[in-house]
């Protein structure tokens, strides 16, 4: 169970959360971009996976090299301070790119603003609380699938009980490897969710 826990920890690490919900928006017969050259699926992929997956984790090595965190983990609020800011940095680096892209449908654009929105508002109930990155991840993602069934008029049912399931898999796991409490999983959950809902329908509608 703690080598699954473990397993599911990093499959759904709040980094690879944003890139994922572009493959589910290109994987929707709606979503198939036909005014867009093919290779422009590969190289947004690829933006995202730089910006928001590799610069970060660079960034993260280089904190523990200078003793700023003590382990990927960072198990403590404390340590969590610095590695969100940088998080945000490079999240709103991915929304400006993408913004003045402007024929990119806002759908795809509000991805990173969502993620750099999370972590902006989680960053001062971080000084109190060391919510959970990963259900405050899981959570703006479950508001993302919603806000998609209602801008793209698109049944998102399937993908929205299936975000709901996993998020509670998340949620144990969280739970099982003792990185959290109860009160830090369902607030990260709660902070994420109302975060992207309150967002997006200002930005999307």
């Amino acid at each position: 169970m703690r080598l699954f826990s473990k397993i599911v920890s990093s499959l759904f690490h709040p980094l690879f959360i944003p890139i994922y919900l572009v493959l589910v928006l290109f994987s929707l017969p709606i979503f198939q971009l036909q005014r867009l050259n093919s290779i422009f699926e590969y190289v947004l992929i690829s933006l995202f996976t730089v910006n928001n997956i590799i610069l970060p984790i660079i960034s993260f090595y280089i904190l523990k090299q200078q003793g700023k965190i003590k382990s990927f983990q960072m198990e403590t609020a404390a340590e969590r301070q610095t590695p969100y800011i940088l998080l945000f940095v490079f999240y709103s680096i991915t929304t400006v790119m993408l913004y003045r892209t402007n024929y990119i449908d806002p759908i795809i654009q509000f991805i990173p603003l969502a993620a750099a929105s999370t972590v902006l508002v989680v960053i001062p109930f971080n000084k109190h609380l060391k919510i959970s990155a990963h259900m405050a991840s899981s959570g703006s993602a479950i508001a993302y699938l919603f806000l998609i069934h209602f801008y793209a008029n698109y049944n998102m049912l399937l993908f929205i009980t299936s975000a709901i399931l996993l998020a509670g898999i998340i949620a144990s796991a969280r739970l099982y490897l003792k990185a959290h409490t109860i009160e830090e999983v369902y607030s990260g959950f709660i902070v994420g969710a109302f975060t992207t809902l309150l967002l997006g329908s200002f930005y999307l509608f």
